[in-house]
């Protein structure tokens, strides 16, 4: 169990955790997934402060978590609009386009 605990200490403190974690307005936040299409944060956990964060951060990459990615996040949906291209029923998302 000890070896556990070391091991969160050492990735937080090393930073080798595999998501992304900040502070913002007061609360802090992990990232759990990233949109394909904008590179944007698609879903994340909210903490009372960074510490906690970085823990849970720490936690999730020891048990072999890492982000996911989601194929178009609602920001980049409502954002984009499709562009057909000349292969029929083929879609592509075109910043132009928004």
């Amino acid at each position: 169990m000890f070896d556990a605990y070391k091991r969160i200490s050492d990735i937080i403190k090393n930073k080798e955790y595999q998501f992304d974690v900040w502070e913002e307005d007061g609360k802090a936040y992990l990232q759990t997934a990233i949109c394909n299409v904008g590179g944007c944060t698609a879903e994340f956990l909210t903490f009372d402060s960074l510490e906690e964060a970085k823990k849970q951060a720490a936690i999730m990459t020891l048990n072999g978590k890492k982000m996911k990615t989601v194929s178009i996040c609602s920001e980049c949906e409502n954002e984009l609009k499709p562009m057909w291209d000349d292969a029929p029923n083929f879609v592509k998302y075109c910043s132009k386009c928004g």
